[in-house]
């Protein structure tokens, strides 16, 4: 059997080939493969170049292939017949089977089949997994709606924060890293009523992407001791432990597999999370997985009628990591 398995995600997308073994043979990296962001065709071109550099990895024909998992937030934005007829594009005729991001990060960090998801990246979701199917999601409601605690989040906040510093209203000391951050001189001279730096903040902040906003959540870690910004990690860890508690159920006790950028490279944000969830009285083993690529080969080995026990999962991550080294390094 060959296996696709595939984690396309709003910033980058990961494949890796799985053979009988259980093992990854080749793993190959392209960019966001999130069809929500950029489009079906934009995404599919990134996810296709990510299969077939995995495959030259692995040294397989895409026609050999048996089976395509693809682990996406945005997968069901596909149209009906889209995937199918782009694999086939590709060379690949076989079947492909859409996940959740969420239950690949879910099984990226663990064997079992049940228990709990938070990811904070540039969006923030929680989930409730059973039988390796996400029953219940909280959050994820994208930038206008939710994602509280998210990158887009934080970052937003820090904007609004770095504003009304500029206005004379509040004091923070996040001013100049995030001006910085964002290309803007830190001219403090008024024009039209404003300092010129808020001119272009406005500027900057309306002319550009929404998602130009995610580049400032690290600002907001720099200087645990400005009370601002502070505040801003206190709420996001808040509104994160607020997603677990509104998805627990007294009859799941699995881990709580936790992942996105933001959670994984702030370990303040982790450790207010978790302090949050503690502080609420709920207990959960907890585990960080880097994104859903283990994940996904282990939901396409099990869809294949496959049984990933402890030690089949332990070859599964160990064999994805070495070759993910090794794309990394290509």
């Amino acid at each position: 059997m060959i296996l696709v398995a595939v984690d396309a995600g709003g910033t980058r997308t990961r494949a890796s080939i799985v053979q009988n073994s259980f093992e990854s043979t080749g793993v190959g990296l392209a960019g966001r493969g999130n069809p929500v962001s950029g489009g079906a065709d934009a995404a599919f071109a990134e996810i296709a170049a990510a299969i077939g550099r995995a495959a030259a990895a692995a040294g397989v024909s895409l026609a050999e292939v048996d089976a395509v998992t693809l682990a996406s937030a945005g997968g069901a934005a596909f149209e009906e017949g889209f995937l199918a007829q782009a694999l086939a594009g590709i060379g690949i005729t076989a079947p492909c089977a859409r996940k959740g991001d969420l239950a690949a990060l879910f099984a990226s960090g663990t064997h079992e089949t049940s228990g709990y998801s938070l990811v904070a990246g540039t969006g923030a979701t929680a989930v409730r997994i059973v039988g390796n199917v996400e029953v219940q999601t909280i959050d994820g409601l994208g930038w206008l709606l939710g994602d509280t605690g998210s990158g887009f989040w934080i970052g937003h906040q820090v904007a609004r924060a770095v504003a009304s510093a500029l206005d004379g209203r509040t004091s923070t000391s996040m001013v100049g890293p995030a001006l910085e951050v964002l290309g803007i001189e830190p001219d403090l001279a008024l024009r039209a009523s404003r300092p010129v730096a808020s001119h272009e903040l406005i500027r900057v902040v309306y002319t550009q992407s929404p998602f130009v906003l995610a580049a400032l959540a690290p600002v907001a870690f720099l200087d645990d001791h400005d009370e601002v910004s502070s505040g801003i990690v206190e709420a996001a860890a808040h509104g994160l432990a607020q997603a677990v508690i509104d998805v627990h159920s007294d009859d799941v006790q699995g881990p709580l597999v936790l992942g996105g950028g933001v959670m994984a490279g702030q370990p303040r944000l982790r450790e207010r999370t978790m302090a949050a969830l503690t502080a609420a009285g709920l207990s959960l083993p907890v585990i960080d997985a880097a994104d859903g690529l283990v994940g996904a080969s282990v939901l396409g080995l099990r869809d294949a009628g496959v049984t990933v026990d402890a030690a089949a999962f332990e070859t599964v991550r160990s064999a994805t990591a070495a070759q993910l080294v090794r794309a990394t390094a290509r």
